[in-house]
């Protein structure tokens, strides 16, 4: 029992050490401790398949180990506090977006109060809300404008190297090297899909799964293409190489969710084109270089070539042509039809990630949807206000897109004002949501364009500013 609590002990110093450096080190460089954290939690998953599976580390020792982004969180929360009381400017105010959240908050609390579990309700306002909190920590930790070019560059070389092991795995690893390494669910299966006449293992490289390594993908997919035409220099070559090599991987994961997300935000960028005439133009001389529109059409070429050869094409008509017998398009029928004759929904925790935990799965009601969790956990209001919340925060990333003068904050709006809509329907298909990876980037770099202070993301604040372009 000693030897046991030895190590438990280190851990909860180490931790709390942690918590105590993120709350130190976050006075002056903020911003980079929370680019720490959005890269270690590229690895999280890989660092507990290691703990548990290949040093067979005790369950409570592997538990315990991936705290260390909750102390981060936690340091970083309490800094960020102190900052709002001594910076009142920097606080986020009481805007329209706030309200809607302030609202979506009070309406989970009072689903918890009145769950039949308390304890599942406290971990299902964790799983909704946590990720959140990365929303105002990029807000308030905004980097500078080198700092910011240089972080979505390390951002993007990270996720290139994500990709390139998701690819590999994908194409040269065989079942024992999954099973060697962890990749095994707890149900005993590796996630595996049939394409041109045989099984097939999906990768996940080092995300929880392949349909987050998809989503990720998808994300850096459209940052990666905003780079390359906002950028110039080393940081146009770094996003136009890494392209090819994310597209690969977003077809290998056979993720059909990340395909859509990436599809949509297609979409609502050609639709933007309408109203921005300097974009279309910028674009238009970009393509004028001949040797440019043969690179992309190459990579349109290779991309198409990418999705037969791999089966995916074959996967997805496949999926459209049985659409209605589709197990996820049942799913959310049932779960409709459960919501119309109960509205309220089934309470707090009853509905989300990991239920069994907390009480028998007689009382669990789970489907395969973010969205429909939320109107299960907390009634269709719920559901509701957090659509109320995310619409105004793109409104506020739509408007920045268009009037912000600086290039990068005009960047990450428009990428997140493309892929919130497309994410928001990968939403509704898959509990992605609960994935703490996935969101904390996707709300951190929307936390970045919307900037800093309670007038950061309106036009006024953004004409004080003096714009120059990126190098």
């Amino acid at each position: 029992m000693m030897t046991a609590s030895l190590p438990l002990a280190g851990l909860a110093l180490a931790l709390l050490l942690l918590a105590a450096g993120a709350y130190a080190g976050s006075a002056r460089r903020g911003h980079l401790w929370l680019l720490g954290l959005l890269a270690g939690l590229l690895f999280q998953e890989q660092f507990i398949r290691i703990l548990d599976h290949m040093l067979a580390a005790p369950d409570v020792l592997v538990r315990f180990a991936s705290l260390w982004k909750e102390a981060l969180l936690a340091g970083l929360a309490c800094r960020m506090l102190a900052v709002w009381y001594r910076e009142p400017g920097s606080r986020p105010g009481l805007r329209a977006p706030e309200v809607a959240l302030l609202v979506l908050y009070a309406i989970a609390v009072v689903h918890a109060l009145f769950s039949p579990d308390r304890l599942a309700a406290v971990a299902a306002l964790r799983n909704l809300f946590e990720p959140v909190l990365l929303l105002y920590l990029a807000r308030t930790f905004a980097p500078p404008r080198p700092a910011l070019r240089r972080a979505l560059q390390f951002g993007l070389i990270l996720m290139s190297a994500i990709a390139a092991l998701g690819i590999w795995q994908a194409l040269a690893w065989p079942q024992e090297a999954y099973e060697t390494w962890g990749y095994v669910r707890e149900e005993g299966w590796i996630p595996t899909v049939w394409a041109l006449g045989r099984l097939r293992f999906r990768p996940s490289a080092t995300l929880a799964g392949p349909n987050v390594l998809g989503e990720m993908e998808a994300v850096f997919l459209v940052l990666a293409a905003g780079m390359a035409v906002t950028f110039e220099g080393r940081g146009r070559r770094l996003a136009a190489a890494s392209l090819p090599l994310l597209s690969a991987a977003l077809v290998y994961t056979y993720s059909r969710s990340g395909l859509l997300t990436l599809s949509v935000a297609v979409l609502v960028f050609l639709a933007s084109l309408a109203q921005r005439p300097a974009l279309r133009a910028r674009i238009r001389a970009m393509f004028s270089n001949r040797l440019l529109l043969a690179a992309a059409m190459a990579l349109a070429a290779g991309l198409a070539a990418v999705l037969a050869l791999s089966g995916m094409a074959g996967r997805i008509f496949a999926s459209l042509n049985s659409f209605s017998g589709q197990f996820h398009v049942q799913d959310k029928q049932e779960a409709l039809r459960f919501l119309l004759q109960h509205p309220a929904g089934v309470g707090m925790g009853l509905a989300g990630p990991r239920v069994g935990l907390f009480f028998p799965k007689t009382y669990a009601y789970h489907v395969e949807s973010s969205l429909l969790q939320i109107a299960l956990d907390m009634g269709l209001w719920g559901l509701m206000a957090w659509l109320l919340w995310a619409g105004l925060l793109w409104l506020d990333l739509w408007r920045i897109w268009g009037s912000s003068p600086d290039p990068e904050r005009r960047l990450l709006a428009g990428a997140m004002a493309c892929l919130l809509p497309g994410l928001a329907l990968s939403f509704l298909t898959l509990p992605l949501m609960q994935n703490l990876t996935l969101m904390a980037w996707v709300w951190s770099l929307t936390g970045w364009a919307l900037g800093r202070g309670t007038r950061a993301a309106g036009p006024a604040a953004a004409s004080r500013r003096s714009s120059s372009t990126c190098a």
